[in-house]
């Protein structure tokens, strides 16, 4: 049932139990928990290894969950220094202008993208009848029927 952290092995992973039984969950919050271990390939695998040493053998669904309060308040809340600062556990997502670290020139400038046709859904759900406001009535008033990228594109550039 692999990916965890992005990565396809070991393939049984010994995760894969506890995973299924949140991917399966009627609490979405479960779900979303699911989906982050599985696919934030950010997780080093020496991070990875770290967090290993928290998570019982064999791994349920309540131990990864405590895994991830142990690992938390052991590693990072208690912490000087987090986990998610250390060089050795997780260099590949630090930007900075240490000399350990890959210098980033002060003048190169950073963006933030975000994809605005992520909001189809949310639209979508707020103009569903049973949830229309009369406040959004005006907002929502041309939104597309059919909810196409371009459309929805065309739709936000008004």
């Amino acid at each position: 049932m692999p990916p965890v952290f992005g990565r396809m092995d070991p393939d049984p992973h010994p995760y894969d139990d506890a995973l299924k039984a949140w991917l399966t969950s009627r609490d979405h919050s479960w779900q979303a928990m699911a989906r982050n271990v599985m696919h934030d390939h950010r997780v080093s695998e020496a991070r990875a290894d770290a967090f290993d040493h928290f998570v019982d053998n064999p791994c349920t669904s309540a131990g990864l969950n405590r895994a991830m309060v142990d690992y938390f308040e052991e590693w990072i809340w208690h912490e000087r220094l987090p986990h998610f600062l250390e060089t050795a556990v997780n260099e590949n997502n630090l930007l900075t202008n240490r000399d350990l670290l890959p210098l980033i020139h002060k003048d190169v400038k950073l963006v933030r993208v975000l994809d605005l046709n992520g909001l189809r859904s949310v639209c979508q759900w707020a103009n569903d009848p049973a949830r229309r406001k009369k406040a959004w009535e005006l907002t929502l008033l041309k939104f597309p029927s059919s909810l196409t990228d371009g459309k929805v594109t065309k739709w936000l550039g008004r």
